[in-house]
């Protein structure tokens, strides 16, 4: 099911593009769909190659890269990442070829997957709505600045957005995980349903709810279909089927180009993956959508002597963010495995919501945090999760709040394999997210003792930032251009005709699976900037 492509220098020798999208993935599919849809000419750049379903399995030659100790030389860093054995390791950036700089007394973990469709052929499929209890935390709990909207204005794209990826869930009616536009629910197993009861028994405000999420595969599908969490079968599918969109790969774009007439941008500058040739891309709009770090890594490459396009605030790259996470592994000896176990994964799965910080805070720490999980599944190693007794799976995932010295800037010294400067990222836990992590470690141990669970095998408890990829922040949107990077709708305040729509335009962070977020907000300021090139 191969999708459309067009080759690099062709793009280049056609006119004027209403909107280029840089990037492909959950937001770049979302916002070439609602432009195209509404008859813009979209051309849709992606730094890597184009890729055919099979390439979602891990090679079936003799030395798959499924074991721990089998870590490839070139990809140290992206082997970190929990799938990526039983993924195919193509799927994640060579780590010689695309570097990156930290301090050397603070890692930072930076999963990627240069390729079409991004990081959702690696991505779980879970769907999970940030509440206000997030979006207002901010202000509400003292910690930031204030979302330029508030929950009642995305909650109609998150409408879309769910019946548009055909997301399954229950209708909880809890205030701290919205309920959405779901397809029927998958059932909980029986070790599930028995959990369910002991915690709401123990923990009335412990809530187990049925995960939410895209499934992992149609009846009707076979090797030859993308799976339904991916972006060629979602939007981007959608966007390159109207006939107005076109799909460049092996196109990095390394600089936004700006007019001397007007100071707004007339296109971007590419470099052809394969031959190094420099071609320019020119449009009305420029929508970034390349990832969080890397769309601004773009804007810092950008009007570099004035430390980057969009960056008059002196914010850009500040305030960067990603999930204080720890999981554990338990079994439950009184409980068989059950002898076909479903799969751990998206709606496939159980969720406790936020329980914390609710009504007034503890302060213990500021911000929440929420738990993913399973009962007698098959998890992501199954060989481990699928003999003997139950197995239990919980992973806590933590709010971190935003501080401006966790942050992007270019390395003055170091290059990609384009010659391209990388970035330098400083990233570091505070006190509030070492406490919330002792919370979790506690919530989890008592969680598996309600069930009589011994402990398998636990995680450390301190993680290295960016383990969970879910990384926001750094070109942050608000009200207030001294405050700011971008709008309430997502533009420079510095060029409004650059939007920079993934992670990167996050204020604050949440507990929650960031991407459906993502999706929801490419959704809502591409159709008001295809409104705009309309008028």
């Amino acid at each position: 099911m191969t999708l459309p492509v067009l080759e690099l220098a062709e793009a280049a020798s056609q006119p004027p593009f209403d909107v280029v999208v840089v990037g492909s993935g959950a937001c770049g599919g979302f916002d070439a769909k609602e432009l195209a849809e509404r008859g813009l000419r979209v051309a849709i750049l992606e730094a890597g190659p184009a890729v055919e379903p099979q390439h979602l399995e891990a090679p079936s030659d003799p030395h798959p890269l499924r074991q721990a100790s089998m870590v490839p030389e070139r990809q140290s860093t992206q082997a970190r990442h929990p799938d990526f054995f039983r993924r195919n390791p193509r799927l994640f950036v060579d780590d010689v070829d695309h570097p990156y700089t930290t301090p050397a007394d603070a890692p930072f973990t930076w999963i990627r997957g240069r390729q079409v469709g991004g990081r959702t052929l690696t991505w779980g499929g879970l769907t999970l709505r940030m509440s206000p209890f997030e979006i207002e935390g901010p202000v509400r709990e003292g910690f930031g600045d204030p979302w330029p909207l508030s929950y009642d204005e995305l909650a109609p794209y998150y409408d879309e957005v769910e019946r548009f990826l055909g997301v399954r869930g229950a209708r909880d009616g809890l205030p701290q995980l919205p309920d959405g536009t779901f397809a029927p629910a998958c059932e909980m197993t029986p070790a599930e349903r028995l959990f369910k009861a002991a915690v709401e028994s123990r923990w009335p405000e412990r809530r187990v709810v049925s995960g939410r999420g895209i499934p992992l595969a149609h009846p009707d599908d076979g090797p030859q279909h993308w799976p339904p969490f991916t972006s060629q079968r979602g939007a981007l599918g959608a966007a390159l089927a109207t006939g107005r969109a076109v799909l460049v790969p092996d196109a990095v774009v390394h600089e936004v180009r700006l007019s001397s007439d007007t100071g707004k941008a007339r296109g971007v500058s590419v470099l052809d993956a394969a031959t190094r040739l420099d071609y320019t891309l020119e449009a009305r709009a420029v929508v970034l959508a390349a990832s969080t770090l890397e769309s601004t890594r773009i804007l810092l490459a950008s009007r570099r002597s004035e430390g980057g396009l969009g960056n008059s605030s002196g914010l850009l790259g500040c305030y960067l963010m990603d999930h204080p996470c720890i999981g554990i592994y338990g079994a439950i000896p009184d409980l068989p495995s059950l002898p076909d176990p479903p799969p751990l994964r998206g709606p496939h799965s159980i969720v406790i919501p936020r329980f914390t910080n609710l009504h007034g805070s503890d302060r213990t720490f500021a911000g929440g945090f929420g738990i993913f999980g399973g009962l007698q599944r098959k998890a992501f190693n199954s060989g481990v999760f699928s003999r003997g007794p139950a197995k239990i799976l919980l992973q806590a995932y933590g709010e971190m709040l935003p501080r401006r010295d966790n942050r992007v800037t270019l390395d003055p010294t170091t290059v990609d394999r384009f010659g391209l400067p990388v970035l330098h990222i400083r990233c570091v836990w505070s006190d509030n997210e070492r406490a919330l992590l002792s919370g979790m470690e506690a919530t989890l141990a008592e969680l598996l003792e309600v069930m009589g669970a011994r402990v398998v095998s636990a995680p450390p408890t301190v993680p290295v930032p960016g383990t969970m990829v879910h990384e926001v922040g750094t070109a942050r949107m608000g009200r207030d251009p001294k405050t700011s990077v971008l709008d309430p709708d997502n533009r420079l305040w510095d060029a409004d005709n650059v939007l920079v729509v993934d992670g990167a335009c996050w204020p604050s962070g949440g507990w929650q699976n960031p991407t459906l977020t993502m999706m929801a907000l490419a959704a809502r300021a591409c159709r008001r900037l295809a409104d705009r090139l309309s008028s």
